[in-house]
């Protein structure tokens, strides 16, 4: 049987805020013994209160990103769908949800302006396109 056909073990002790049992570390411990420090417990199953040993894996922080990541079917706010065409990289070489963005530099842009001059009206045509 397939690992995560099994179901989760779910921790019943004290979690944290992003609820992970705050034991994971000493758990992990128990199960499989030390690790390095470098790397980090990835829960295969997308269920942060799960200690089922077969749905942990050690992975490095980035791999870990990078997991969460390629789960993720949605932008952070939840509306627009992650593709490759709706994502770029940042000049950190982060991934950004491109609508999010434009709809971003629209709002600056018009708070820019509304603090320029309280009583002027902006011409909404020369504001980016939220279709682009």
């Amino acid at each position: 049987m397939h690992p995560l056909l099994e179901p989760c073990q779910l921790y019943t002790g004290k979690l944290t805020k992003l609820g992970y049992p705050v034991v994971a570390q000493r758990l992990w411990r128990e199960f499989f013994g030390d690790y390095p420090k470098h790397l980090e417990v990835d829960h295969l199953c997308c269920n942060p209160a799960c200690i089922h040993p077969k749905h942990l894996q050690l992975v490095t922080h980035k791999e870990n990103l990078r997991r969460v990541w390629m789960r993720q079917t949605h932008c952070k706010i939840g509306v627009h769908p992650k593709t490759i065409e709706n994502t770029y990289k940042t000049n950190t070489g982060r991934l950004a949800c491109k609508p999010c963005m434009m709809f971003k530099e629209l709002r600056r842009t018009i708070s820019r302006r509304l603090r320029r001059g309280k009583n002027k009206m902006f011409n909404l045509r020369s504001m980016p396109s939220l279709n682009a």
